[in-house]
């Protein structure tokens, strides 16, 4: 569920929000409405994580770690 606030709606207090967003809804703040922010509890990330979950999914190049060239930093195609 999602909650959408403005962030001068004055009858949506700041404990009301955590409250919300402790409980599992996702709370948008907009201003003019346009979404500048959203609340999410820390619970909802901080999930495990799962050690070599996708193990051999990715190989890297051999030259990952080489320094990018200067056309890189520069900004040049």
């Amino acid at each position: 569920m999602v909650k959408i606030v403005d962030l001068f709606e004055p009858n949506a207090t700041l404990s009301e929000l955590v409250s919300l967003a402790t409980s599992g809804t996702q709370v948008v703040v907009t201003q003019a409405g346009n979404p500048v922010a959203r609340l999410i509890s820390v619970a909802a990330v901080m999930e495990p994580r799962v050690p070599d979950l996708h193990l051999g999914a990715f190989e890297p190049s051999e030259d990952f770690d080489k320094p990018l060239p200067d056309e890189f930093w520069a900004g040049e195609p």
